[in-house]
């Protein structure tokens, strides 16, 4: 982790989304509680609102700072007015159905939006300061041989900030994120909805928001790296079923088909990316590092090549886990 951010200052795009405000609570509670400041860039008015009235009412050391990633001026002024040590790129078009939609939105925001943050970046070092934030950009699984409009955006994205010799991470899907299938799930087993899954046999991989926010702090000091935190592989099946006997919702899972472009199993790495890539820690402290192109790993020291297919949880497994997470999520409401 970089000793350099206790004491400085961290500017997040898209700072009011799930990722956002996971990483507002770990740097409030941890040993980067001393961050000098933190500043939350969105487009969100009312996010914003939310969060200064509520639960970070009276936190001083936050600042919210309206504008949109895809406005280069308003990125632009953002950094030139706070010049942070520290910078989190998580905005983004996240919604796959909806990317497959509008794919010149996702583009403009996933693709475009990077593109301004690394020219604005450039703007803020003058002649007489020579700055130098970390910076590290919120990827996902999808962008690992991407087949989706999202996944590819994502897969651009990391492309621009590793040439600029930016960090990025990838996780997969986070249980509890703002729009994500799990909020769906849980919303139709409370009111007694049949849940909709696409595909009995599909996989993925499921981090928590928690592992989100932790894995973007490891990766400030990797630049020109990708920091993975392997994620648990799940059948989709099992958790659907386990979040229906968590609420008692007795309604079938109901298989609806698979959606244009959508995989069957995600991958967290390429093929070309095993060769350049290790395990470093241990147990729950434990992440993959992809190292830059040139960087080559020796095959014993390798993480095995495999996809979410594989080491997938039982169902008794599984079950434990979502209603462990379903039970944290109601105390912290």
């Amino acid at each position: 982790m970089s000793e350099e951010l206790i004491g400085g200052s961290v500017l997040i795009t898209g700072g009011t989304g799930s990722v956002g405000q996971a990483l507002i609570d770990l740097l409030l509670a941890s040993e980067y509680k001393n961050t000098h400041q933190i500043y939350v860039f969105s487009r969100d008015e009312m996010k914003q609102h939310q969060m200064r009235n509520g639960k970070y009412k009276g936190v001083s050391n936050i600042n919210y700072i309206l504008g949109d990633v895809r406005d280069y001026h308003a990125i632009k002024e953002a950094i030139r007015s706070t010049m942070p040590s520290h910078i989190v790129h998580a905005a983004a078009m996240k919604h796959i159905p909806a990317c497959e939609i509008h794919p010149g939105e996702a583009y403009k925001t996933n693709v475009v939006g990077a593109q301004n943050l690394i020219r604005a970046v450039k703007k803020g070092r003058v002649a007489d300061f020579d700055y130098n934030p970390q910076v590290v950009g919120c990827s996902t699984d999808k962008a690992a041989s991407p087949t989706t409009t999202m996944g590819a955006s994502k897969f651009m994205m990391e492309r621009l900030f590793l040439k600029e010799n930016y960090s990025c991470v990838r996780y997969g899907n986070l249980f509890g994120s703002r729009g994500s299938v799990f909020n769906k799930w849980v919303e139709n087993a409370k009111t007694g909805e049949g849940i909709e899954l696409t595909h009995k046999d599909m996989t993925r991989y499921v981090n928590s928001l928690s592992d989100s926010a932790k894995t973007i702090v490891k990766a400030f000091g990797s630049q020109g790296s990708i920091i993975i935190k392997p994620g648990i592989s799940v059948k989709m099946l099992f958790v659907a079923e386990s979040i229906n006997s968590f609420f008692g919702n007795k309604s079938e899972v109901k298989i609806v088909g698979v959606r244009p472009n959508e995989k069957m199993h995600e991958d967290l790495l390429t093929e070309v990316e095993y060769e350049r890539a290790s395990e470093i820690g241990a147990y729950d402290n434990k992440y993959w590092h992809i190292f830059p192109p040139g960087n080559f790993v020796a095959k014993e020291r390798r993480i095995p090549c495999k996809t979410s297919a594989d080491d997938v949880y039982s169902y008794e497994e599984t079950e434990k886990l979502i209603h462990k997470m379903l039970e944290k999520k109601n105390d912290e409401n």
